[in-house]
């Protein structure tokens, strides 16, 4: 195509995607989402903050396999392009483009890394992010497992999708001691008891405990001298 490149370096202000023409895809890229972005990532981000979606980046490579896959596989998916149209604005460009190279350099992707997929939140941090082809079954569920486990309101940051579920999670809960963060009432109560300027409350709790296997010892021997009669 000879006007292949007329857009590019022009503000985006037309919805048009400035990037490469469809004839260069063995499989063109879905062109019947209602919920595609046009401009560049940063109108992306605003296009899905105003929608209240989440914002679905995919950087093709024209050069890459896997790219075309994607068309081919996942993006035509009718499960995949309900879940888009629902819950996601989808932002797609191919690298060769402008706004592909801009995003590349923005949320330092690497080629190697192409095709890329991220899901971008409202803050435009990366929440969750894959690199190459993905079945749409699975990634309609990871979708979905992620529209569940994360809250567009959120003031806190979402769980990036990496999460290490390890041994060492568990490990870090256990020692109670060191992490303040983490104490019930229970763990304050103690830290009261240690930090009182009176040691009586110690000291008592250890003479209880005392007079309580004194009694125990009183009971038993009694018990013992009853049968022996």
């Amino acid at each position: 195509g000879m006007g292949g490149n007329l857009g590019v370096g022009m503000g985006g202000g037309m919805m048009s995607t400035n990037d490469i023409p469809d004839s260069d895809w063995m499989f063109p890229p879905p062109r019947n989402l209602t919920c595609a972005a046009g401009g560049d990532v940063r109108e992306a981000r605003n296009q899905a903050k105003d929608a209240r979606k989440w914002l679905l980046v995919n950087v093709q490579s024209v050069d890459i396999f896997d790219s075309h896959r994607l068309n081919r596989d996942t993006w035509s998916n009718e499960t995949i392009q309900t879940l888009l149209d629902s819950s996601f604005v989808f932002w797609q460009r191919s690298s060769g483009c402008s706004a592909g190279a801009d995003y590349i350099r923005l949320y330092k992707v690497s080629h190697d890394d192409l095709p890329h997929i991220a899901i971008i939140g409202p803050t435009g941090a990366t929440l969750w992010s894959q690199t190459g082809f993905i079945q749409p079954d699975e990634l309609s569920m990871a979708l979905v497992e992620f529209i569940e486990q994360n809250d567009l309101d959120a003031t806190t940051l979402p769980k990036p999708k990496h999460r290490p579920r390890s041994k060492t999670d568990e490990f870090d809960v256990t020692p109670r001691a060191d992490e303040e963060d983490v104490d019930s009432d229970n763990d304050q109560v103690m830290e009261d008891d240690m930090g009182s300027p009176t040691p009586a409350a110690a000291n008592a709790h250890v003479s209880d405990e005392d007079a309580l296997e004194e009694a125990i010892r009183m009971s038993m021997q009694e018990a013992a001298g009853g049968g022996g009669g």
